[in-house]
């Protein structure tokens, strides 16, 4: 029952049922970002039941405030700029009415659908039934720096999914109300439209369709596409390459000529045409905005900096690649947001069949393979193609992957963008060579082709159709499926002439994979072994070959790779293994250690440069390996760390991973004086409502021993300390909360605390903090070590990222971290030994500028409860990353008067490397 409601809510193509048209009569003022609109809208009723209600897609109107669907999917994603601006920057449509041959028609949009307008018909449409009305609105166009919609600082216009539109309905009636996310997905109705967009004459218009120009207006007529796409420049760089029979507009061929576009485009034309049939007199807006928004990841980097392929290939590359997203996607019209994870896999599985047509010998670091300083690593032998691999891989890794079918709005940045439509050309790629190329491309073919709108075939129908039961793991696992796959083989039994292997398919995925046998680094064979079933024994010969390895080109992901070959000679029992120097990508026949160097600072050890030893950090095992020894050059001593940490990760449950670790580590707390931390520890991260929520939750279990040296460079009696702590964060770039718990015990204390923080934006670029911590400690020995710290963090475990950990005084000693009482001024009562409550606050008084406040009450033993405060200005650079901070008042007294100002300014900064990814990666996953 559960797949076949999978496969009934996934794969059903919902074609349009309705007959409707559009006349679009637009005048467009760049000067105020304004496009008035008067339209004909005419609407058929093909379903067999009553309709009394329209429905029109208004997606400008998504950029209308921080309530919308559009603005909640950017918080989600950490995109600030939209909670950050100002009105002016904001989009809206103004609707002056809607009329039909009878009057004004009433009108209301949805509540939690601001961009999706009802309009009532005041006598329900009959069906085969048609209806006319007309629409007068304004369009106010947002800032194109939120999507890449709208309009520029020279006003200059980006147009795309902005004139509204009817919504898609099926062909049982059914509406599909799909709101703006920002990822350009509009599954609008089919419909025929008309077009009239008149400009100021000193403007050229680029728009995706062909049309003529009259007195300062493009015209089209009879298009069978609504959703017109159209550029507004002052000064472009647009080009037309190849002939009139097809013709491509681009702004990405600066340096390709008249002869070498033409080439190009015949290519590309032959190509298209084996999938989507006769291509010819046709039209496409090959524009950077669209490539951008799915780039070739990585390429663009490698290309800017050190350009390993031509400028002329680079262009084809991205051409094809565009081009193919926007076929594919044209051949979706009505279902592709249901159907994104089988169209983006097809578009990209296209892309690299004709990379592999065209350009054979391209490699993943395009010519700087030739180099012989690379020339050993895999990545530089990889094919281009493999990049498809990685880009997946880099997610599956860490537990981030979501099923296939997971819609769009769920998926997160990096699995929308990059990793579902790598995933899904994999599959695509399996089937390829499981059922044969000729079979798969006729698939395509009829898939891209077909006319049958009146009683279409579903996805699942093709399949059956064309491969039987050869495809039914992909239909029905492969895009439902959430398990975390792992390969292993091992030897059972072996003879003079055969050997018996066991291989084991841990998660009993139903994905076919190769396994290939080797002898002397010679292929010898290769089958593709079925999935669904845990473990399989195969015999082979053991005279003709001496190695076998599962998934060699890691078409299925895998977790670990590191257990997917066996070597048959005497020492059968090894793998393979290579060291590297810097990182490689993992791959099925060896085992990898790689050697990376490594330099850290702080201000006892000073700079420290040396290795990095460990088993890959990308790319990473479920158990990973870190060994880091470093040379200080300050103190002239040998320094560093080891950790080692296994994860086990769960899918389908709101125990999302459970991961243990043990860690040692050696440096300088003072000159002359070095530390010695050693720390096991078990964590477990709960994501409640999966990878769609930023909600998540950590339990975790830290043991700490903790051994000084004295100013003799002896080792004085050690600290150990037990930590049970609970974690709470939800956190986007509108809003964040997070609480946080800590129950500690040691030999002669026990502490807890506790903590509430919330952040939100209130108004126009403007947001408000605020933080409540209580503490409670029980010190037997009254030693002082252990205190809550009230202007600085007592970090008595060695546990937080602080730069000078010792300071008293001097620039590192102003580092300030938000922990414990959190406040900024150096006040008197510096610490509490009893209990202590604090509450730190924080408002927005323009742009990055805040006003802060600290209030608390301290009791240390043996005196009197205290209240302390202290209130000031800072400068929040990056939220919780970088900030400065200027006291003005507290129990000192005016602050700003000190001669010694300089000296209470304090400052947040984070220079923990997995910090400073984090603040790249949240948006991402």
């Amino acid at each position: 029952m559960k797949k076949q409601f999978c496969l009934l809510s996934i794969f059903q193509i919902a074609f349009c049922f309705s007959q409707q048209s559009n006349e679009i009569d637009a005048q467009i003022d760049p000067i105020n970002g304004i496009i008035k609109v008067n339209q004909l809208f005419s609407f058929t009723n093909n379903s067999n039941k009553l309709i009394d209600t329209l429905y029109l897609y208004d997606w400008n109107h998504s950029y209308s405030d921080t309530s919308t669907p559009l603005a909640v999917k950017l918080a989600q994603e950490f995109n600030f700029k939209f909670e950050k601006s100002q009105s002016a920057e904001k989009g809206y449509t103004k609707v002056d009415n809607f009329r039909s041959n009878l009057g004004s028609l009433k009108w209301h949009r949805l509540e939690e659908q601001k961009d999706i307008i009802a309009i009532h018909v005041v006598n329900p449409i009959q069906p085969k039934d048609s209806f006319q009305f007309t629409a007068l609105y304004s369009i106010k166009l947002p800032a194109n720096h939120f999507t890449g919609y709208g309009i520029n600082n020279l006003d200059e216009i980006s147009f795309r999914n902005g004139f509204l539109e009817f919504a898609n309905q099926s062909f049982k009636g059914q509406w599909n109300l799909d709101s703006n996310y920002g990822f350009n997905d509009r599954t609008a109705s089919l419909s025929s439209a008309s077009f009239s967009v008149c400009f100021p004459e000193n403007y050229t218009i680029i728009p995706s369709i062909k049309g003529s120009f009259q007195n300062n207006c493009w015209q089209a007529e009879d298009q069978n596409q609504s959703n017109l796409v159209f550029y507004l420049k002052l000064n472009h760089n647009f080009k037309t390459i190849g002939s009139p029979n097809f013709e491509i507009q681009t702004d990405m061929a600066d340096e390709v000529d008249t002869e070498t576009g033409l080439e190009i485009t015949n290519r590309i034309q032959d190509f298209a045409q084996n999938f989507f049939g006769n291509l010819n007199n046709q039209y496409f807006l090959v524009d950077s905005e669209f490539y951008n928004q799915n780039p070739i990841v990585g390429l663009d980097l490698l290309l800017n900096t050190i350009r390993p392929i031509p400028k002329i290939e680079q262009f084809e590359l991205k051409a094809i690649q565009v081009l193919m997203r926007k076929l594919v996607q044209s051949k979706f019209p009505e279902n592709y947001r249901q159907n994104r994870w089988l169209a983006d896999g097809l578009s990209h599985y296209l892309f690299m069949r004709y990379v592999g047509t065209y350009f054979p010998e391209l490699r993943l670091t395009g010519n700087l393979a030739k180099f012989s300083t690379v020339s050993s690593y895999q990545f530089a032998k990889a094919p281009f193609s493999f990049k498809t691999n990685l880009q997946a891989a880099f997610v599956y890794r860490r537990n981030l992957t979501q099923p296939l079918f997971t819609p769009s709005k769920d998926l997160t940045k990096y699995n929308r963008r990059i990793a579902l439509r790598s995933r899904s050309a994999m599959g695509i790629k399996i089937l390829e060579e499981t059922v044969g190329r000729e079979k798969l491309d006729a698939f395509v073919f009829t898939l891209f082709t077909s006319k049958n709108h009146v009683n279409p075939l579903s996805i699942q129908d093709n399949f059956e159709l064309y491969f039987n039961n050869q495809a039914k793991w992909f239909y029905e696992g492969y895009c439902c499926e959430s398990g975390l796959t792992d390969y292993a083989i091992r030897q059972i039994l072996k003879s003079d002439h055969l050997v018996e292997v066991e291989m084991t398919n841990h998660s009993a995925t139903q994905t076919p994979v190769k396994l290939n046998s080797y002898s002397k680094n010679k292929l010898v064979s290769s089958i593709w072994i079925p999935g669904g079933v845990k473990k399989q024994r195969l015999t082979f010969d053991k005279t003709k070959i001496d190695k076998i390895v599962i998934n060699p080109e890691q078409l299925v992901l895998e977790t670990n790779t590191n257990n997917n070959n066996i070597t048959l000679n005497n020492s059968f029992t090894k793998r393979d293994r290579k060291l590297r120097l810097f990182e490689d990508i993992p791959s099925s026949h060896y085992a990898s250690t790689f050697v990376a160097p490594n330099l850290t600072f702080n201000a006892y050890d000073g700079v420290l440069f040396g290795m990095a030893i460990h088993n890959g950090l990308v790319l990473r095992q479920p158990t990973t390996l870190y060994f880091s020894p470093q040379y200080a050059t300050k103190e002239m001593s040998l320094s560093g760390s080891f950790s080692i940490r296994h994860r086990s990760y769960l899918q389908k449950k709101k125990l999302a991973s459970i991961s243990y670790g043990f860690g040692a580590e050696s440096f300088h707390f003072n000159p002359g004086q070095r530390y010695y931390r050693f720390n096991p520890q078990i964590d477990a991260t709960f994501r409640p409502e999966g990878l769609a929520s930023n909600k998540r939750s950590i339990v975790g279990v830290e043991m700490v021993s903790l051994l000084q040296e004295d100013q003799n460079k002896e080792i004085t009696a050690g600290d150990f300390n037990t930590s049970l702590t609970y974690l709470y964060r939800d956190s986007s770039s509108s809003s964040s909360e997070g609480i946080g718990a800590v129950l500690q015990m040691g030999n002669s204390f026990t502490k807890f605390s506790a903590s509430y923080r919330n952040r939100k934006y209130y108004s126009e670029g403007k947001q408000y903090s605020y933080r409540f911590f209580i503490g409670i400690l029980s010190d037997l020995n009254n030693s002082g070590n252990f205190d809550f710290g009230i202007s600085r963090v007592n970090d008595y475990s060695f546990k937080y990222n602080l730069i000078g950990r010792s300071e008293t005084s001097g620039f590192f000693s102003q580092q300030y971290i938000l922990a414990e009482g959190g406040f900024k001024s150096f006040i008197p009562t510096q610490t509490a030994n009893q209990w202590m409550v604090s509450a730190n606050f924080n408002t927005t008084l323009w742009r990055s500028l805040e006003a802060y406040s600290d209030i608390g009450m301290v009791k240390n033993k043996m005196q009197k409860k205290r209240f302390i405060y202290d209130t000031g200005l800072s400068i929040n650079l990056i939220q919780d990353y970088l900030a400065i901070y200027f006291p003005l008042y507290s129990n000192l007294g005016w602050e700003i008067d000190d001669k010694a100002y300089s000296s209470k300014i304090r400052f947040t900064l984070s220079v923990q490397a997995s910090d400073l990814l984090s603040l790249f990666t949240r948006s991402w996953f």
